[in-house]
């Protein structure tokens, strides 16, 4: 069995009504943070401020859960430790696909995640070689793909947001999906609320990351 390769594959894994999504979740994530720093004067200097990027992430695979557990997206999760064992990660999984999900400090749309070991190793073990890839697009169906969901900020609001199809070396892009585009361009960008409940319910589930990894 043939199966498509490259955006065709991003886009049959992530369907839009699926990766619609994404943007408005990373938005309101962005808005806890914001939220937070402005509510506690604990993270208001510098060791604080250094760990906003960490809370960014933990906010934004927490909005990603949530998605996927509130049924909008026909999904799934799981959580994975680092090689280490002492860091928790989320997994979204599609029928052939398995995507982290990172922040990138910068809006260079070609820039990677640092390297990490699990990212390795998910490349290694499930994607298909830049060179393996047949002129006609297509590829035989094997068991699993890694795909990333990056985002971006600038001045505390989202600068940018993908799905990227890395190489099996993790050393580029194979393909990539601009998601932020993509939602201003044909769906519109809607400011999402953040009420008490939710705030609260980040408040626990980042205490709840930060004990799994003591």
């Amino acid at each position: 069995m043939n199966e498509l390769f490259g955006v065709e594959f991003l886009g049959h894994e992530f369907p839009l009504k699926d990766r619609s999504h994404f943007v408005p979740a990373i938005e309101r994530a962005y808005s806890l943070v914001n939220q937070l720093y402005a509510e506690h004067e604990f993270l208001n200097w510098a060791v604080g401020k250094d760990i906003r990027p960490y809370i960014r992430n933990v906010a934004v695979e927490f909005e990603i859960k949530r998605l996927i557990e509130s049924g909008k997206v026909q999904l799934d999760y799981r959580l994975a430790k680092n090689k280490s064992g002492n860091y928790n990660h989320l997994e979204v999984i599609s029928q052939n696909c398995i995507l982290t999900v990172h922040h990138i400090p910068n809006i260079n749309k070609n820039k990677l995640p640092r390297p990490a070991v699990y990212r390795q190793n998910l490349c290694r073990n499930n994607q298909i070689s830049l060179f393996q890839i047949p002129e006609s697009g297509l590829y035989e169906k094997y068991d699993s793909n890694y795909a990333l969901l990056v985002h971006n900020s600038r001045l505390g609001d989202v600068a940018g947001a993908s799905l990227v199809l890395p190489n099996d070396e993790m050393n580029t892009q194979i393909s990539r999906i601009d998601l932020l585009n993509e939602v201003k361009q044909h769906l519109g960008l809607i400011e999402m609320k953040v009420d008490d409940d939710l705030k609260l319910e980040f408040k626990e589930f980042v205490e709840k990351r930060r004990v799994s990894t003591k």
